[in-house]
């Protein structure tokens, strides 16, 4: 009996090679067992590009080969332990690998992500605008860039002076806003802005502009609390609890800064811009004060948070290969197509999204694939994966092919021996008997006689 044997890797594998029959039959031992992994995991490639893929296996003998799909790339196979793919068109495609020496065998898969090559580099931001807030803070804001790619933020650039020129980076934003602090009082600051896309590149300069701080007394003004807005999330399958994070980075001042977070609640969050909590299925209100660089304190904001349970555990499908079958091959023929049925398969919580045959020769995976086969006995195994990712055990049809019968020979007839008769005096007829009781068949028997002549017996 063959040591290969198979596995069902939740997630990132897929059942590979032939399953054994019977729960009978013991796997002889043969040390650890076989795995491999795909590397890298899930990346990210520009059109164009190109993934250098590996694999880290255990398990395998030094005679293992390997065997990839390389969908969406160039080449799109390889028997290389580390083929270098170059992928030029965008969009998500699958990369499958399957190793196998004498005695094992696995299968697993990733996918790579292509992104449309980013060759622009961002227009530059318009409409800058910028306003005094206090004598140390003043707040811009702008009209947003655009990007072939996407935008991915923006650099801010200073001077101080009526004629100068913005040239050093004092901060960068990922939204079409800055707040400039810890400026001095009564003085002329001049900006101008650059967007930058994920490629690096960056954009012309905006036009600039310029404001001038307030005198040093000004009244602080209190800040301004926002708990983020209110959240509904789900436990996971299995889980009883969720970790939330809170989000309190959306709080301001108008003349300062935001200097401290006060958080309340059942549990109680920590006092930090964004903490989290773990929460079970329910109903839960937090409450936020901020306090400013001057002293000041907010009124409160609160944030609702709604916790769903986590939905039943995914139940694993139940794959069925139809009933055992027992075919001839017709008479003259070599072979004979024989249909496997899977489609007794079942899920008792969702559906049945793939079907997985193995057995040799190999079927088709899908609900009901044909086999050409010769005269012998074969066994076929089935796996299912559902809706939910999970696989079910191997089930297992036993197709039985016997041999064509021999070619029918014909059988041969004898009318018996030549006849010679005399009627009786005073006659005008006689009646005769004919015997085809010669006639014989060497692989069967007479089943019936044609007689011709005139008078027709």
């Amino acid at each position: 009996m063959s040591n290969r044997h198979h596995k069902v890797h939740p997630g990132w594998r897929v059942p590979a090679g032939l399953m054994l029959l019977g729960s009978l039959l013991a796997w002889p031992s043969i040390g650890a067992a076989e795995s491999c992994t795909v590397l890298p995991a899930n990346p990210t490639v520009n059109a164009g590009g190109t993934v250098n893929w590996s694999a880290s296996v255990s398990g395998f003998g030094s005679s293992k080969t390997y065997k990839w799909e390389l969908k969406g790339g160039t080449p799109s196979s390889s028997t290389s332990p580390a083929p270098a793919v170059k992928y030029s068109t965008v969009g998500t495609f699958e990369t499958k690998l399957r190793v196998d020496d004498t005695h094992n065998d696995d299968e697993c898969k990733t996918t790579v992500r292509v992104l449309a090559a980013d060759t622009q580099r961002p227009t530059a931001p318009t409409n800058l605008a910028a306003a005094a807030v206090s004598s140390s803070q003043i707040n811009l804001s702008w009209t947003a860039s655009t990007d072939d790619v996407g935008v991915t933020g923006y650099k801010v650039f200073r001077c101080q002076g009526a004629k100068c020129t913005p040239s050093t980076e004092v901060g960068t934003s990922a939204t079409t806003s800055y707040s400039d602090t810890g400026l001095a009082a009564k003085t002329l600051y001049r900006y101008r802005v650059r967007a930058t896309d994920a490629a690096g590149k960056l954009s012309a300069y905006s036009r600039a502009a310029g404001a001038r701080t307030l005198s040093g007394t000004t009244t602080n003004q209190p800040p301004t609390a926002n708990a983020g807005p209110d959240q509904t999330v789900t436990i996971a399958s299995g889980q009883t609890s969720i970790n939330v994070t809170l989000n309190g980075s959306g709080s301001s001042d108008p003349d300062g800064t935001i200097a401290s977070y006060t958080w309340t609640g059942t549990p109680n969050p920590a006092d930090t811009v964004s903490p989290t909590v773990t929460l079970t299925a329910g109903s839960y209100t937090f409450t936020l004060v901020v306090t400013d660089n001057s002293g000041a304190s907010s009124a409160a904001d609160t944030v609702n948070v709604t916790v769903n349970p986590a939905p039943p555990v995914n139940q694993p499908p139940t794959a069925n290969a139809g009933p055992d079958q027992t075919v001839t091959i017709a008479s003259g023929q070599t072979s004979i197509n024989v249909t496997l049925n899977g489609s007794g398969s079942s899920d008792p919580d969702g559906s049945i999204a793939s079907y997985t045959w193995t057995g040799n020769p190999n079927p088709a995976d899908t609900v009901s694939p044909t086999v050409t086969l010769s005269a012998g006995t074969y066994t076929f195994s089935l796996v299912v994966t559902d809706n939910s990712g999970a696989s079910s055990t191997a089930d297992t049809v036993r197709v039985i092919v016997n041999a064509a019968p021999p070619v029918n020979q014909l059988p041969t007839a004898n009318a018996g021996p030549d006849q010679t008769v005399t009627l009786a005096a005073g006659q005008t007829s006689i009646a005769v008997t004919l015997n085809g009781s010669g006639s014989s068949d060497a692989d069967g028997t007479i089943a019936s006689y044609n007689w011709t002549g005139n008078p027709n017996p």
